[in-house]
């Protein structure tokens, strides 16, 4: 029994592989742009992936089932606004030591956001590419 994943996630994220993870097993992992096919050990499992302390919501696949991984819309959102933010505290903000504060405080809310935000959606897709399941 075995299940299908691609992994879509645009840039964000691309440097290291995605860990997969079936029944809270680890399962392997999986490159941008990868597809590769997952043994799962029954009829039904529960699939969620991960990287670097990021994660997907869990879902529940069957055998058969084609997933693909794709970056949530909230994720990109935060990783533009770090960028953002931190642009403009370092071009407002006169003094270094206040710009140093500031670029530390900004880099301990984004690495805080990457751990309570889901960085990775998972969708069941049917064999035309729509989707069947999975958080929109």
């Amino acid at each position: 029994m075995a299940i299908t994943i691609k992994r879509k996630t645009s840039w964000i994220g691309t440097g290291s592989a995605v860990t997969m993870k079936v029944n809270g097993n680890n399962a392997g992992k999986i490159a941008n742009h990868e597809e590769v096919q997952v043994e799962i050990p029954e009829e039904n499992a529960t699939l969620q992936v991960s990287q670097l302390g990021g994660k997907s919501h869990e879902i529940e696949v069957r055998d058969g089932d084609k997933v693909e991984i794709t970056t949530t819309k909230m994720s990109v959102t935060l990783y533009y606004l770090f960028f953002i933010c931190l642009y403009v505290a370092g071009f407002s903000i006169p003094n270094l030591g206040h710009k140093v504060v500031s670029v530390g405080v900004l880099f301990l809310i984004f690495s805080a956001s990457y751990f309570f935000v889901d960085q990775f959606q998972l969708k069941v897709m049917d064999d035309t590419g729509g989707r069947i399941d999975g958080e929109a």
